[in-house]
Parts: structure tokens; C-alpha cells; sequence
């Protein structure tokens, strides 16, 4: 595992936060402390971390977001406002654990996506429906 200065800091910005940023996120967070990073070397750091184990992407359509957690868990995506959170995996993979039982499949892994909208933008889509009646 070769750590660089600009891998370290990349590492240490995915994991101050929660938020599942995206690489141009990262760049942007990243200049801060180091002006001098360019995007590429993100995307390559990015890579790099993703290959070693010590974060993941997370992709749903044309997007592709990072995640310093790499624990087995899933993800929920608002489709509104897309965001990512995080769904701990007894909420989740139990009954798709017991599925895969039911036909005498071992689960390894298991990645799941729920899509719908979060909690904020359920508010404020109902705040508008009522404003309209």
C-alpha cells in the first residue's frame, strides 16, 4: 500500500464525511489544503483506494459516489435530490439472506440500492401539495 501526500489527503477528506461525495467533490475539498491536485490525480487516487480495499463506489446511473465505510451495509438513493445514505444491513439483507437459503445458495455479498425520496425531500414535496389545495 504506497501512500502518496495527495492519497492521504484524499483519504482523509472521503473520510470526514458522510455524504457519499462524488470525485469533483473530493478535488474541490482537496485544493483547499493542496491547490497544486489536479482532478486526474483524484480519479487515479480514487482508483487506487477503491482497488486496495479501502473505500468503495457507490454507482447509480451516471453517477459514481465514494465511501470511506467499506463494512457490508447498503445504500438508499433520493431520486429527487440524490443523495446517498447509508442502511445498515439487518435492515435490509435478512430476508433476501433467507431468499437466497430457500434455494440452498451460500450469500458472499450482497449490494443493494433502494431508490425513493429522503426525508427532506418527502417534506417538501408534501409542503407544496398542501400550499396547492
Amino acid at each position: 500500500m504506497y501512500n502518496t501526500k495527495q492519497k492521504k489527503l484524499i483519504f482523509s477528506v472521503l473520510r470526514s464525511t458522510k455524504t457519499h461525495p462524488t470525485a469533483e467533490w473530493i478535488y474541490k475539498q482537496t485544493r483547499k489544503s493542496m491547490p497544486t491536485i489536479s482532478l486526474g490525480t483524484v480519479y487515479r487516487n480514487l482508483s487506487a483506494l477503491r482497488h486496495e480495499g479501502r473505500i468503495r463506489s457507490v454507482s447509480f446511473g451516471q453517477s459514481e459516489r465514494f465511501d470511506a465505510r467499506t463494512s457490508r451495509h447498503s445504500h438508499f438513493v433520493c431520486t429527487l435530490c440524490h443523495s446517498v445514505h447509508d442502511l445498515e444491513p439487518e435492515l435490509v439483507t435478512l430476508k433476501y439472506s433467507r431468499g437466497a437459503r430457500k434455494w440452498q445458495a451460500a450469500t458472499q455479498q450482497s449490494d443493494i440500492m433502494l431508490y425513493g425520496l429522503c426525508a427532506k425531500c418527502r417534506k417538501e414535496k408534501n409542503k407544496r401539495k398542501r400550499s396547492k389545495t
